[in-house]
């Protein structure tokens, strides 16, 4: 008897044993074999817990990816999203512990200042308080990301300097990430059309869709109920926010944003949208700081607030210098951080093992 429960206990052991060398499951695998004529192979969807990946001794988990995500509705949260999200973060881990390894911080000094040219970027701090809300981020969560933000453009500052002062062979050997005047006109020469004349118009945007008469008699009560709120005092992008039914959606850093806004619309563009009438007046009419009275585009109710309306002439090479420098540089820091990257990994213990290798 004895020996037959030894059997057992042997039988049950390989199989934890099989079950735990399984690696972390990230990427989404292999499809699953499907019986003959049952159809096409399915790909395996990513877990919704537990440990997602490992990048030294820091674990991700499939929480810590999610809630980066958590602005972003859950029927647009695709495994597509979350795998990228999930691969940024393990490459952010691993740059900061780089940064640490290297003895570098950031000063809270160094981190007001960098908010600081953050928050001018937005136009001012009622603006960017919006932004925060609307992406239900905390000023104490937003300053925790710039501080990585900040802390790994010192490590690349760092390591550049380090391979000119003092070389060896576990320098990175990352891109001086200056801009020399040839390339400025080498750029400007072969993309011309970047610096044409531009008319584009940003706007925030609330629509109330209908089909029928009826449904139409609800939405505008709703569109008038929406209009009294701002004669009451409510910011327009708070009140958007809840009442809209169509959102644009805009690709970040962080991922996919929705939002009640266009931002750099162009006529073209908002013809794909509106109907001629109304695309007239968002240009010719009306002005920056207006709310529109509410729009009919057949199908939509919308009401609009102007925000900026840009009326650019052509740009000379003179003129374009200052923009095409920072986009150069920001091409070569892109370049850096794949490096960086590359670098790292040598060295690094990552799970899985392949977790980068679709990621630019």
């Amino acid at each position: 008897m004895s020996r037959w429960i030894a059997i057992v206990l042997c039988l049950v052991a390989a199989r934890q044993a099989g079950a735990q060398a399984d690696p972390i499951q990230v990427s989404k695998g292999p499809a699953t074999a499907a019986p003959a004529g049952a159809g096409p192979l399915v790909p395996k969807a990513l877990p919704r817990d537990g440990i997602a990946a490992r990048v030294n001794n820091d674990i991700i988990t499939w929480k810590d990816v999610d809630d980066t995500l958590k602005s972003i509705k859950k029927t647009d949260l695709s495994d597509d999203l979350r795998l990228s999200k999930l691969r940024k973060l393990a490459e952010e881990r691993l740059f900061l512990q780089a940064a640490k390894a290297n003895s570098l911080s950031v000063s809270d000094q160094e981190l007001d200042e960098y908010v600081r040219r953050e928050i001018r970027r937005f136009g001012n701090e009622e603006d960017f308080a919006r932004v925060l809300r609307v992406n239900e981020t905390t000023m104490t969560e937003y300053r925790e990301e710039k501080r990585k933000d900040y802390l790994v453009m010192k490590l690349h500052r760092h390591l550049m300097q380090k391979a000119f002062t003092n070389p060896d062979d576990k320098s990175p050997g990352l891109l001086v990430d200056t801009v020399s005047p040839d390339e400025l006109r080498a750029y400007y020469e072969a993309h011309k059309e970047e610096f044409k004349a531009v008319e584009n118009i940003t706007v925030w945007r609330v629509g109330f869709q209908y089909g029928i008469p009826r449904e139409r008699e609800l939405k505008a009560r709703l569109a008038e109920s929406f209009l009294r709120k701002l004669d009451a005092g409510t910011d327009f992008y708070i009140a958007a926010t809840y009442y809209s039914e169509v959102r644009q959606s805009v690709e970040t850093e962080k991922g996919w944003m929705y939002e009640c806004a266009h931002r750099g619309l162009t006529r073209e563009q908002a013809l794909q949208f509106y109907a001629p009438e109304t695309v007239t007046y968002l240009f010719d009419t009306l002005k920056e700081g207006e709310t529109s009275t509410i729009r009919d585009d057949g199908r939509t109710l919308n009401i609009f607030r102007l925000v900026q309306r840009v009326n650019q002439r052509e740009e000379t090479f003179d003129d374009a210098q200052t923009r095409i420098r920072s986009i150069l540089e920001n091409q070569k820091r892109e370049e850096n951080r794949r490096i960086l990257r590359a670098h790292l990994m040598k060295t690094a213990y990552i799970v899985p093992v392949d977790l980068f290798d679709s990621m630019k």
